[in-house]
Parts: C-alpha cells; sequence; structure tokens
C-alpha cells in the first residue's frame, strides 16, 4: 500500500480505523519528537534546551490528538521508550566495552529499561483523558504535567532510582533555571512539561488563552533571576587533579605505585592553592593497605604531612575496609570484612592545622547510594545474573552503604557536604546533607568508563542543577573528565576536558545559608500532587455516579 492509500484509508476510517489518523500522527510523529526533545542534554548544541521544548510541543501536539485513554498511553509510550533510549545511549559503551555484551544486548536493555522509564507517564496520560473528559487545559495543564512529575519521583526512588535524564537537566541555561533554588529539579520538570502542552494547546485547537498558563510561567522564573538565599564568605584558591589514569589498567596491582607518583607529580606542578582536590578512588588501593604500621606503610600520612606543610586543604576519594563486629556471620560482610567507597579530609582540616590524620579518622563521607552492577549486587541475584558477563563480576561491586546520616567533611575549616559520582544525581538526598553552616559541595567521581559518549557531559550538567538547587559551589574532579569548577549559579567557571592528565585551578566563594529547596524539597511537588489526588477521587466519583443513572435509565 502506498503513502496516498495509507492516508486516503486512514481518512475513511476515523479515529477507529487500524490506520486512523490519531494512531497514524503517534507512530510517525512520535519518534522524532522524542529524538529532537532528547537533543536538550547535548551541551555541545547551543541553545540546546529549546530543542527540548520543541519536542515536548511537537509531543504534545500529538497527545492531545488521542481521544482515548489507550492511544494517549501509547503515545506517551512510543515518546519516552524513544526519548529514554537515546537520552541513556551512552551506558551501551559501558555494556560493550567493558562488559563485553553483545551490542544487540545491550541495545535491547536500555530499549527495555526505556519502556519501564515510560510506563507510569504513558498510564498517567491514560488516566487523564480517562477522567478528565472535555476540559482540556486541566487534562494536559495540570494532570498531565503532575502525574509525568510523579512518575519520576517513583523512579528516582524504586529500586535504588535512577533520575538522570529528567527533562530539567535540559534547562540548566534556560529561564527555567531561575526556579532551581525554590522547586528544585523536581518542580523545573513538571512546570516544563505544563509550559510545552499550553504551547501544543495553543497551535492545536487554535486558542491562544491556552498560551497564558506558559507565560505565567516564564514570567515568574523571570522574577526569580536574582533571588539569593545565601551568603558568600572569603574566596580561596582551589586545585583540581585530573590524573587521566585509563579504566582498563588503574586496578592492576602493579599499577598502585605509578598512580601515585602521577599524582604527587601533578600536584607538584600546580600553582599555589588553599585548596586540593583529587578525585574518587584517586589511588586503587585500600586506605588501610596505604596506611599500615605493621608493614611500615605511612603513604597517607606522608601525604598528610606534605599538604599540612604547605598549607593545603586535601580532599581525595578513598576506599577502606572495616571489620564487621558480627565477623564471618554477618551477611553483609565479605569474609567478615565491610568495605566502603569514601571521601576523606587531609591537611589543613580545621583553619589552624591542628587536627592531624589517623587511619580511619571520622573525617570522611562514606558513599550511601551505591551503583547498582558496579558497586553492589545482592547475593541472591549475583548467582542468577554472573552468566551474562564479566560486568557482573566485577572485584568492586561488593562495597556496603554509608550510614545515613553523616556530617559534613571539613576541609580548611569550611564544611563540605559529599556526593560520590552518581549520588549527585539524587538531588534530594545531597538535600539532607546540606545544612546552613554548609560552604560547598565536593563530587568526585570516575567516568572513565563511558569516556568519549555523553554520559560525562551529562553528569557535568547535573551537577550544575545541584549547585543551583543549593545557591553552593559545586567543586567536581573526576579521573578522565570532565573535571570542574561551578559557581553558586550553576556557571562552570573553569573546567578541564576528557582524557587529559593536568591540574584545574581558580577561585571558588563558599557560602552559607540554605535555599527554600535546600529547606523544604519537594513540598511544592508533594502539594501539587495532594491536590491532584482529590480532583481525580472528585473526577471518578462524578464518572461512577454517571454509570449508575445510565444504567437505572436503561
Amino acid at each position: 500500500m502506498n503513502i496516498k492509500k495509507l492516508i486516503r484509508k486512514c481518512c475513511c476510517d476515523g479515529s477507529s480505523g487500524k490506520y486512523s489518523p490519531e494512531k497514524l500522527a503517534a507512530l510517525i510523529g512520535c519518534p522524532p519528537a522524542a529524538v529532537i526533545a532528547s537533543l536538550g542534554f547535548m551541551q555541545q548544541i547551543p541553545g540546546q534546551w529549546l530543542l527540548a521544548v520543541i519536542g515536548l510541543v511537537l509531543f504534545g501536539i500529538i497527545l492531545i490528538r488521542q481521544s482515548t485513554p489507550k492511544r494517549a498511553f501509547f503515545a506517551v509510550l512510543i515518546f519516552g521508550t524513544i526519548f529514554h533510549t537515546v537520552s541513556l545511549s551512552w551506558i551501551i559503551n559501558v555494556m560493550t566495552s567493558f562488559g563485553e555484551m553483545p551490542f544487540a544486548l545491550a541495545l535491547g536493555i536500555i530499549a527495555i529499561f526505556g519502556i519501564y522509564l515510560s510506563l507510569l507517564p504513558a498510564l498517567g496520560a491514560g488516566i487523564s483523558v480517562k477522567l478528565i473528559r472535555t476540559t482540556l487545559w486541566l487534562r494536559y495543564l495540570v494532570l498531565f504535567p503532575v502525574f509525568w512529575s510523579m512518575a519520576d519521583v517513583f523512579y528516582a526512588w524504586f529500586l535504588s532510582g535512577f533520575p538522570w535524564d529528567w527533562l530539567c537537566y535540559t534547562q540548566t541555561d534556560s529561564i527555567l533555571g531561575n526556579l532551581a533554588p525554590l522547586i528544585g529539579g523536581e518542580g523545573i520538570t513538571l512546570l516544563l512539561v505544563a509550559l510545552s502542552m499550553s504551547v501544543s494547546l495553543s497551535l492545536a485547537k487554535r486558542n491562544p488563552v491556552c498560551i497564558v498558563a506558559g507565560i505565567f510561567i516564564v514570567t515568574a522564573a523571570a522574577a526569580a533571576a536574582d533571588l539569593s538565599f545565601t551568603a558568600p564568605l572569603n574566596p580561596v584558591r582551589v586545585t583540581l587533579i585530573q590524573g587521566n589514569i585509563k579504566t582498563e589498567t588503574k586496578w592492576r596491582p602493579e599499577n598502585v605505585i605509578p598512580i601515585i607518583r602521577t599524582y604527587y607529580q601533578l600536584s607538584h606542578n600546580a600553582p599555589e592553592t588553599d585548596i586540593m582536590i583529587w578525585p574518587e578512588s584517586a589511588v586503587p588501593a585500600f586506605e588501610n593497605d596505604l596506611e599500615n604500621d605493621k608493614n611500615g606503610i605511612h603513604v597517607i600520612s606522608e601525604l598528610d604531612n606534605y599538604m599540612k606543610d604547605n598549607r593545603i586543604g586535601f580532599i581525595t576519594g578513598i576506599q577502606y575496609y572495616e571489620e564487621s563486629p558480627l565477623g564471618l556471620d554477618d551477611p553483609d560482610a565479605s569474609h567478615g570484612l565491610k568495605f566502603y567507597n569514601a571521601v576523606i579530609a587531609l591537611g589543613m582540616m580545621d583553619a589552624q592545622g591542628v587536627k592531624g590524620y589517623q587511619l580511619l579518622h571520622n573525617n570522611r563521607y562514606q558513599k550511601k547510594h551505591l551503583v547498582p552492577v558496579g558497586e553492589y549486587i545482592p547475593r541472591e541475584v549475583r548467582q542468577f545474573v554472573r552468566h551474562l558477563g564479566p560486568i557482573f563480576n566485577m572485584p568492586m561491586n561488593s562495597f556496603n552503604p554509608g550510614t545515613p546520616e553523616q556530617s559534613n567533611i571539613e576541609v580548611l575549616g569550611l564544611n563540605a557536604a559529599s556526593a560520590i559520582c552518581y549520588e549527585i544525581i539524587f538531588g534530594n538526598e545531597l538535600r539532607e546533607q546540606i545544612k546552613a553552616t554548609t560552604n560547598f559541595i565536593v563530587t568526585l567521581s570516575n567516568d572513565g568508563w563511558f569516556t568519549g559518549t555523553q554520559g560525562p557531559v551529562q553528569h557535568l550538567n547535573i551537577a550544575r542543577m545541584r549547585a543551583m538547587e543549593f545557591q553552593k559551589p559545586v567543586l567536581r574532579a573526576t579521573n578522565n573528565g570532565i573535571t570542574a569548577i561551578i559557581d553558586s549559579r550553576g556557571v562552570i567557571t573553569g573546567s578541564l576536558g576528557e582524557n587529559i592528565a593536568g591540574h584545574l585551578s581558580g577561585i571558588m566563594t563558599p557560602n552559607q545559608g540554605r535555599t527554600p529547596y535546600a529547606s523544604h524539597g519537594r513540598l511544592f511537588v508533594y502539594a501539587l500532587y495532594i491536590l491532584i489526588a482529590l480532583i481525580c477521587v472528585f473526577q471518578a466519583a462524578l464518572l461512577l455516579k454517571e454509570a449508575r443513572e445510565r444504567k437505572d435509565a436503561a
């Protein structure tokens, strides 16, 4: 059947036909709209945030044409699946390069994951059409955006969570970013969907009144541009070291000493500084083995003395282990030992340099949110997945999570909230560390797993959103890049690209105080969730009443 006959058949069949205009619009229109929207994550494209809006508007026009809950469900499912698959396609490189998976299998896994992330928004679209029959502004400007937001929050929690490609991360450079310290990324996503749908309604229904909601959102964002909730302190000089150690060779025992020498040399060549930072697990060895009195090894103590002699506050990622009180009987321990991925501070910890380093001292942060597969696989699951590839049998996927309540680490008398790699994507969890006395955020990472892909670019942009939400400067030190200094407005003031060994030096202005989002978190979106729940209950009751009346009349 040629395209002319297909279109003629669509028009003749009406909305109930096999190839109805509604269905054809979803099948043909949703894929390109999803691809365009996913380009919003590509920071290399000037004005990329606008592409996300355009993609959402095109999708909204298609969604508005879907007259039944079933068709609305599948339209969102198609859009969401392609959107997530394209946005997260960089993960395929990890699976094929390090996990030795066939490309087809890796692509299939990401596509299935995309379907999973799209199911709840699709269900929300179906419910919106079912409950709200005629009031389109209520359906698309209120219910659907809130359902989308609810799905994001759920997926950020369920099965460890994965809030990586939230729509808010496409808007770090748009006017909507001004709202981050007020309502966080969750709120920005909700308003972005509402804004896009208001444009879609105006175009699809040729009714300019619908654009009023979008104008209101943009006006509110513009009004929030100059809001500041933190007070600056004295600027400090910072230096971030990027070792550029290849992931394929980093964990070989014979490379420990050469890696230490590399970081020492890069640190020695850096300009005079107040705070120096090495990335996640900079030295691929356990702290217990690098600082061992029995064997006469004092690598960490010597590093502490070097930094203190040069009046430098020092932060580094490190891994260590502790003996479990339960010994071999502890099901969460490996051979009676608990392993942790951590951040520690050395050198000038307090402003006077009085505090000194001791093995396993408490001026540290233990990673709480571990990466599934990469850092943690339940023993019960491991036996079922280990045959899928080496990625499920890595030696470092038996870490233990840190304690839920942890204090800021102290360096040079300043207080730093910490996030190790993957943790920076969980803004609501990082919020637990943001106190009025917190002066900056340090995030250490090893993005070598997906170097050369969009992964590091997206990861850096997520860190920018955290800076905007809490109005705290962010120091991001990575092994392979992208290392960056981000100010409290989310602006990158300096960066070091991928696959470069060197140092990044600049000025950081720490501050004190808390933003509304730091204080109240998701209160804004939770209030909307409650409101929508009440609306849904009311509408459901009306529909049931109408059904009973029709039944009685019959």
